[in-house]
């Protein structure tokens, strides 16, 4: 019994890796003065705010700054570029987590919880869905999943009624910020067997819910 409780879905951790990104930088105003100076100059001698640059502050441009920036030696290469960081993917969770009732119709399932330190706007993709029962065991039409390559998965609410434990299905995923920083995970969705109790325990990811068996 103790091995089954360790498969119970909201038990074991999503499975995840990060992809660091190389090709994506930036300036950096608070290390680099020059740059910063010279994008202000090159507006002219007015007052200007620069939001996403240095944020939303005043700049006075007088002859005085811009001799100064003139007298200024250029700031080298790798103190004015910072590298992405990619989207991290250790928090994701199903938007439903448990599916009832099992009434064999497609429930549409999201991935939330990706989050990005830099605040990027992050795209999730579904990538293959997977789950522990044989497709079609249900009685439902095949196939038992869709949406593969969008970012939403459609799964169906149906278990096997015989197995006694219930389906979980695995949705694995990929998230990318767009500037080549990504991260992919798993998150699991549960079809119980009864409403006594609001977990499942995974036999085996051995199906691909998107295929239906041949005939």
């Amino acid at each position: 019994m103790a091995a089954a409780a360790a498969n119970q879905v909201g038990v074991a951790p999503s499975a995840v890796s990060d992809a660091a990104s190389l090709d994506r930088v930036d300036p950096d105003p608070a290390r680099c003065p020059r740059w910063r100076r010279a994008t202000v100059a090159r507006i002219g001698a007015t007052n200007a705010a620069f939001d996403g640059i240095v944020g939303p502050r005043q700049f006075a441009q007088t002859a005085h700054a811009i001799a100064r920036f003139a007298a200024t030696p250029a700031d080298t290469a790798a103190d004015c570029l910072v590298t992405n960081r990619p989207p991290s993917c250790a928090g994701a969770v199903a938007s439903s987590g448990v599916l009832w009732p099992p009434n064999h119709k497609m429930a549409p399932v999201a991935v939330t919880g990706v989050t990005d330190a830099e605040g990027d706007a992050v795209r999730v993709r579904i990538d293959p869905v997977t789950q522990d029962e044989a497709v079609g065991k249900s009685k439902a039409p095949c196939a038992d999943a869709s949406g593969i390559g969008t970012s939403t998965a459609l799964v169906r609410a149906a278990r096997d009624g015989a197995a006694h434990n219930g389906r979980v299905y695995r949705i694995a995923f990929t998230a990318d910020d767009d500037h080549g920083g990504s991260c992919t995970g798993a998150v699991s969705v549960c079809v119980p067997h009864d409403q006594s109790a609001a977990t499942c325990v995974d036999d085996g990811q051995s199906f691909d819910s998107a295929t239906c068996p041949p005939k």
